[in-house]
């Protein structure tokens, strides 16, 4: 797993403060159509990505988009995980057709993406130059076809340009987040004008500080507001005020602290079978059959520290399901048809279960004062791996007089150091083919509307109850201090 900035110091000093997530089922897009055509031939396209989906080998995931008429395309395509994860596709109206030559299955990393073009040059492979974390990468065998010398695409014509979805095409919606987003209309530049390696060397974001043509842009996602002006979430703030309107996008919710200089954990779907399905930035754990029981684990699993996470139930079975405790590395090697194992736990109704073998030597269970779940409640969570204990909580009141800064009343406690994370079993018996378990965890970056708004006591994270002292959210500046 790559985490960019831990430990590591940045040269530039520069913060990615917010990121844009992109719900698939939303059909959410970012949207522009410029008032005049700026250069067709010469420009940089640079982001920052987080994928979300690797295991739906339907449609394609568009990061940029220009239609109707002739098009311009830079998709994600998902080949499924079995057989390598997403890939990236380049195409457009004149025969164009580059996949890039690399594979992207850490869905806990953020990568940063440069597309540069310049059809005027004489050399077809110099027209079309791509990169990811600062490395130019080549093609693959089947997509290999450059664009004709001095080709002019409609990518910053006055047609509609998308960002993070279509506007012609539900099968090419986005699932992944994307941060610090750039059009230099008239350059083609190298990654280094957007990236620079630490002094671990790891490829971390700069600020571009580069002129940006006519139809350039520069995405941050800093504002909450849903026009297509300065205080909305698709804001140009590279000053030319090329600002992009909003479809389906909710800024309150969909506007992230999950950014490439502070990665948050969300659902690995590498832990993941073929059930649950993961949605809302893999923060959703959304069975959808008769019979299916699923478990996924967190991208982050530590083996030091104090953790604090959320987990709203959205439409819980009505029997014991589904299940709340911690998995370890040993479940994760168990993965089947259903995902991830459980280490140990409890069934909703307190019932205690541990789940299969682990690596966490004697387990203690208590289930005493355990309340009735229902559905819209929050189930918090506070993991000690200093001290190896879990507490569990409901709706603000930890349950059996748990007291996680204190250190006493825990649910649940083992012996041996392991990495483990919080973890959810779910189950779905009541809904053929409908939502079952839809479950939401909030790791720092709720999908789902928070009414009070609590932080950790470094500022990070937004959740519903305060965060027990000591206790902090998953995050990479929080793991590089505590983990």
């Amino acid at each position: 797993m790559a985490f960019p900035v831990i430990g590591g110091t940045q040269v530039s000093g520069y913060e990615i403060d917010n990121s844009l997530r992109f719900n698939q089922e939303d059909d959410a897009r970012l949207s522009r159509t410029p008032s005049s055509a700026g250069d067709r031939q010469k420009f940089t396209l640079s982001t920052w990505v987080k994928f979300c989906n690797f295991n739906d080998s339907s449609g394609s995931q568009n990061i940029f988009e220009s239609r109707p008429g002739a098009y311009f395309l830079i998709v994600v395509t998902n080949t499924n995980n079995a057989t390598g994860g997403n890939t990236i596709r380049i195409e457009a109206t004149g025969g164009m057709d580059l996949g890039i030559d690399r594979f992207f299955r850490d869905g806990s990393a953020w990568y940063h993406l440069v597309f540069a073009f310049d059809t005027t040059q004489a050399t077809a492979s110099d027209r079309v130059k791509f990169y990811v974390n600062g490395e130019q990468t080549g093609l693959n065998s089947t997509y290999t076809t450059y664009p004709n010398q001095n080709e002019s695409f409609s990518w910053n014509n006055n047609v509609i340009q998308n960002v993070g979805g279509s506007a012609f095409s539900a099968d090419e919606n986005s699932d992944f987040y994307l941060a610090d987003t750039y059009n230099i209309d008239g350059q083609q530049l190298a990654p280094t004008e957007f990236g620079e390696t630490d002094d671990n060397g790891v490829w971390i974001p700069k600020n571009y500080t580069g002129s940006y043509g006519t139809n350039g842009f520069k995405l941050e996602f800093k504002q909450l507001g849903t026009a297509a002006d300065a205080d909305g979430i698709g804001a140009d703030t590279s000053g030319n005020d090329n600002h992009f309107s909003q479809t389906n996008v909710t800024p309150a919710l969909d506007r992230t602290t999950d950014t490439p200089t502070n990665n948050f954990a969300t659902l690995n779907s590498l832990t993941a079978g073929t059930y649950p399905e993961l949605r809302e930035g893999n923060l959703q754990q959304f069975e959808h059959g008769s019979s299916d029981s699923s478990g996924v684990a967190a991208t982050m699993m530590p083996i030091n520290g104090k953790w604090y996470a959320e987990l709203y139930l959205n439409a819980p079975s009505a029997n014991d399901y589904p299940m709340l405790g911690i998995t370890d590395t040993i479940n994760l090697s168990q993965k089947g048809a259903s995902g991830s194992k459980m280490a140990a736990g409890f069934e909703m109704s307190g019932n205690t279960n541990n789940q299969g073998t682990n690596n966490l030597g004697t387990i203690t269970n208590t289930n005493t004062g355990w309340p009735s779940f229902s559905d819209n409640d929050i189930v918090m969570y506070a993991l000690d791996c200093d001290n190896r204990k879990l507490w569990l909580g409901r709706n603000g009141t930890w349950i059996n007089s748990g007291d996680p800064a204190a250190g006493s009343n825990q649910q649940l406690s083992w012996t041996v150091d392991a990495n483990v994370c919080p973890f959810l079993l779910g189950y779905d018996n009541s809904q053929s083919g409908g939502g079952g378990d839809e479950s939401i965890w909030n790791y720092g970056n709720p999908p789902f509307s928070i009414s009070s708004g609590n932080a950790d006591a470094n500022g990070y994270g937004n959740f519903e109850y305060a965060v027990p002292s000591g206790f902090y959210s998953l995050c990479t500046k929080n793991l590089a201090e505590y983990g």
